[in-house]
């Protein structure tokens, strides 16, 4: 796991909003009681009372506290900790189609959202995009929200645009991306793909197959998910003691499309030799898969057995075969991005840069 060296130290005024925070979220201080002072917040964080007085004013614009002339500054009866985002962002290419675009996803990664935003009182907002240029327009409500320090906070979730990222960064806006490295973005919660094909070929094999073939697709948060992907099987193939042939192993150089996994099986299949069951990283690819499996008229998982990835079944598989699915759920990494992001606006950096999310094992789902 790596360790994280990014930190941004936090100002005077941006710890005392933490710590009032810190105490409303431990329960410290319920909705409706009065808070300390700004001369009495000074003293206990050692700065001027200004200052003290600034970091309550940019608390009651959010709603935390209410200040009331007279009586003083009391907690809000809900208050609303923080403002976020959630920036999913959606491209025009024909894998983030397959994927991003369906609407099952958007809606898990929305339950992740709304679960995370009653958890911790907090408002959350989500814009969806279709290119960076969009993302990043200055005519975007994306775009205006920050510049007009309406939010806390990002989740970018997909193809995050470097250059939205890096003007985030610039701003001090805390961030966290989801599913894809960032250069500029430090903190990544991503799906744990090596840990899936390891599962995958374990499962495989319990079901007595041993001779295993890879279908691999272009990009794991990052570009270079095929040679990843390819690295990870063989690697598990060779811990269990399978044999590995080179023409069962197919991986697309293109984009990940129904087509690259139709096309890839069939080569796969005209071979002189084939194998007993198929590793698919990809559920976009394994439509491909099953379509070549069903005019083959291969049976699933009769004579081939096949594992593949599934973004929480948001790429319909309209055949009738038996898939056995290794699901990343959408909505739980967006949980675990949101925990780590309502840390880093406390001013907690997080010990590690990146977080890993297990698959859930499904096995054998009709489709």
């Amino acid at each position: 796991m790596k360790t994280c060296e990014f930190e941004q130290p936090a100002s005077k005024h941006f710890r005392i909003e933490a710590d009032i925070r810190k105490n409303i979220l431990t329960g410290n201080w319920s909705g409706g009681d009065v808070i300390p002072s700004a001369k009495e917040l000074s003293k206990k964080h050692g700065t001027s009372p200004l200052t003290a007085r600034k970091a309550v004013e940019a608390l009651v614009s959010k709603g935390v506290l209410v200040a009331k002339q007279g009586l003083g500054t009391f907690v809000s009866q809900r208050p609303t900790l923080q403002s976020v985002g959630v920036v999913l962002g959606v491209g025009s290419e024909p894998d983030t189609q397959g994927v991003l675009g369906q609407g099952r996803y958007l809606q898990l990664i929305e339950t992740g959202c709304n679960r995370w935003s009653e958890r911790h009182l907090l408002k959350c907002q989500t814009y969806l995009y279709h290119s960076d240029e969009e993302s990043s327009a200055p005519n975007s409500s994306l775009w205006r929200d920050v510049c007009e320090g309406r939010l806390d906070g990002l989740i970018l979730v997909g193809h995050p645009s470097e250059k939205l990222a890096v003007e985030l960064v610039r701003r001090r806006i805390q961030v966290v991306a989801i599913a894809q490295t960032s250069t500029v973005v430090p903190y990544v919660v991503k799906a744990d793909y090596r840990n899936m094909i390891d599962q995958a070929v374990e499962l495989t094999v319990s079901t007595g197959r041993k001779r295993l073939g890879l279908i691999g697709g272009v990009t794991v948060n990052g570009p270079d998910r095929n040679e990843f992907a390819k690295e990870a099987f063989i690697l598990a193939c060779v811990e269990k003691g399978l044999p590995i042939r080179r023409e069962w192993i197919k991986v697309t150089d293109t984009q990940i499309t129904q087509e690259e996994g139709h096309r890839l099986t069939m080569e796969l299949l005209d071979g002189s030799d084939r194998p007993e069951g198929l590793i698919v990283s990809d559920d976009v690819l394994a439509v491909g898969v099953c379509g070549a499996l069903t005019e083959r008229r291969i049976k699933v998982p009769e004579t081939m057995t096949i594992v593949t990835h599934s973004n929480a079944g948001s790429v319909p598989i309209n055949f009738a075969v038996s898939l056995t699915r290794m699901e990343f759920d959408p909505s739980a990494m967006v949980e675990q991005a949101a925990n780590m992001l309502t840390n880093m606006i406390r001013g907690e950096p997080p010990t590690e840069c990146i977080l890993l999310c297990k698959p859930t094992l499904i096995r054998g789902v009709s489709c």
